[in-house]
């Protein structure tokens, strides 16, 4: 499974960096357009989201509307032990983020948000499968705190061409309640 997975996310990765840079550009604007417009994050009170890398969707600009709007924002801070804790940030800028483990920007604060049954997690993935599997990048990270709180609503936020007809899975991954993409927008996978 393990060995399945690995080539599933070399192949994935491999047609991110393919994709020319206003390409990816114009599916970012959509994606975050389709973000905002989800009736569960218009009717968040905290979103928490990720601070994308290269070979991921791009969050900048998503976490700058969410600041916009007010909600309240926290991404997450690695912890070299595979588990990873969110703090609250009220700007993308250098006085609130900077380049942590694995080269992410991590918040410095440590203002943990105060979750509730309006709060949003936006989960990054190579790949999602419409009903909801992803496909992370292997830390587990995701896995493991989706678990510790399992009444979070989940919304995978990804490319069209990256949601898949199957991905293996294992007992310990962590699916989505939602997958959003730049084209169809949410889709609930618990109805």
């Amino acid at each position: 499974m393990q060995t399945k997975k690995a080539i599933m996310r070399k192949e994935q990765r491999s047609r991110m960096r393919a994709l020319p840079a206003e390409e990816r550009f114009k599916k970012d604007i959509a994606l975050q357009k389709a973000v905002l417009n989800d009736p569960h994050v218009q009717a968040a009170d905290t979103v928490l989201l990720f601070c994308s890398k290269a070979q991921e969707t791009d969050s900048t600009e998503l976490i700058r509307a969410l600041l916009r709007q007010g909600k309240k924002v926290a991404v997450p801070r690695c912890q070299e032990d595979g588990w990873m804790e969110y703090f609250c940030i009220d700007s993308f800028s250098s006085a609130c983020l900077q380049p942590g483990y694995y080269g992410i920007l991590e918040p410095v604060g440590d203002e943990r948000p105060v979750l509730t049954e309006r709060s949003v997690c936006i989960v990054p993935g190579v790949a999602f499968t419409r009903d909801g599997r992803r496909l992370g990048q292997g830390g587990g990270y995701y896995d493991r705190f989706l678990s510790a709180h399992p009444g979070l609503y989940s919304i995978g936020m990804t490319y069209e061409s990256f949601v898949l007809d199957d991905i293996p899975c294992e007992p310990h991954d962590c699916g989505v309640d939602a997958v959003i993409t730049e084209i169809t927008g949410g889709e609930d996978q618990n109805g």
